[in-house]
């Protein structure tokens, strides 16, 4: 069975007689008869839901930039002004209410978000959250998972000898036509190492009947013979694949190799000062295999939905802010939980629990980080320039040297274009 949206396993799990099966398994052939062991809401993808949904409702409790300030700024508002009245005046106190006004803050956050946002955009990168910009220049430890994040299956064709009187374009678009018909994700990297060779318009192999036998492989009769697809010690390591016809055969060497430029992207966030973590559902040996090719020295192996989510909520108490990448449905409790959670790729549901989601794979997480330090960069100096703005207007219109007008100009009009234009150029390069 194919347990990957579970345990994020690339390899199909065996399924003996008798075992528990959970529900988010996926059955790779032939008929499973099964018994019901528990209600449809007490099933394990209704587990992950219920705890996703709680992982939300805790995010959304945390308030913005300008929800923390505003209240404080508003108090301090108006005892100034109660102030400044008694001694300056109802004309010079205006001074007062006009540069404190907060809509230069307001619009300013409210522009750099936005710009943020449609800039990621325009690079392809999806921001659902805006919160992700808040946090994610924070972040001191990135949880990533490995199967379909930093790594994935690949097959190369190491050795093909088509049968007699067979040419090898034809051998190939056979085992292509079979592959094509699996869920097994060896399957699919045969089929994505097979992505150049022309299937045989003559046969329309959708409407091959594809038999997965125990401890052979998948089996199919292609009209000259059958073929079969399994395991061959024929590569380094023994995982090996291979497909036999008549006389001839072709052998892929399967291994799980780093997705992209993953190793680029691990680098340069440990550049950073990130703390880079593996927490993967597979097995330790490959879990380890794929951590040391990535220079990553902690990682976790044989972890389910849940065991993620409680390595999140540890290590939120060890760190300041946690980050956390994946592209499974599984892993949907631990991205709603994290600080700044990124989904990979268009799996709509871990999307959906995700502040940010890259649809072109890690390499573009360097980006989103990027982005993060000059939201903050661009906010904290717009700000800073608005503050000294509206305290000199506030000065000299005390002191009398500014009229109402040029107070309303410069405290509150002049101040907010300022400090969006600021916000402007230091964004403009992102």
């Amino acid at each position: 069975m194919d347990t990957s949206s579970v345990t994020g396993e690339p390899y199909p799990r065996k399924i003996d007689t008798g075992a528990y099966v959970q529900s988010g398994y996926v059955v790779a052939h032939g008929p499973l008869k099964m018994k019901v062991a528990k209600r449809s809401e007490e099933s394990y993808m209704q587990v992950l839901v219920n705890m996703t949904r709680e992982s939300l409702r805790n995010k959304t409790q945390l308030l913005s930039l300008m929800e923390r300030i505003t209240p404080v700024l508003a108090v301090v508002l108006v005892a100034s002004y109660v102030l400044s009245y008694t001694f300056f005046g109802p004309i010079r106190s205006l001074a007062i209410i006009l540069a404190g006004c907060p809509s230069a803050f307001i619009i300013t956050s409210s522009f750099t978000t936005s710009y943020t946002v449609f800039r990621l955009a325009g690079n392809g990168v999806i921001v659902r959250n805006p919160v992700v910009l808040e946090h994610l220049d924070k972040v001191d430890a990135v949880v990533m998972d490995k199967t379909g994040t930093l790594a994935k299956l690949s097959a190369q064709l190491s050795l093909v000898n088509p049968p007699s009187g067979m040419d090898v374009n034809t051998f190939l678009s056979k085992i292509k036509g079979v592959v094509s018909q699996s869920r097994h994700p060896v399957s699919r990297a045969i089929l994505s190492a097979l992505s150049s060779v022309e299937t045989t318009s003559s046969k329309n192999y959708s409407n091959i009947n594809v038999i997965e036998k125990k401890g052979v492989g998948l089996v199919a009769s292609t009209g000259t013979g059958f073929l079969e697809i399994k395991s061959s010690d024929k590569c380094p390591g023994g995982k090996g694949v291979e497909g036999s016809l008549l006389s001839g055969s072709a052998v892929f060497c399967v291994e799980e190799e780093l997705v992209g430029d993953s190793l680029k992207t691990i680098r340069e966030m440990m550049k950073r000062g990130k703390q880079v973590v593996i927490a993967s559902g597979d097995s330790m040996e490959n879990v380890a295999r794929i951590a040391k090719r990535a220079g990553i020295s902690e990682y976790y192996a044989d972890m389910k939905p849940e065991d993620k989510l409680r390595l999140i909520e540890d290590f939120s108490r060890k760190y300041r802010k946690i980050g956390f990448v994946s592209d499974g449905i599984n892993d949907a409790p631990a991205l709603a939980r994290a600080d700044a959670s990124i989904a990979i790729g268009s799996i709509m549901t871990s999307a959906k629990a995700s502040d940010a989601v890259l649809p072109g794979g890690p390499h573009q997480l360097p980006l989103l980080f990027k982005a993060s330090r000059l939201h903050w960069k661009s906010i904290k100096y717009s700000f800073i320039t608005a503050v000294l703005i509206k305290i000199a207007v506030i000065i000299t219109g005390l002191a009398g040297i500014l009229t109402v007008p040029l107070m309303v100009l410069f405290g509150d009009d002049g101040s907010t274009l300022i400090a969006v234009f600021l916000a402007y150029l230091l964004l403009k390069n992102m």
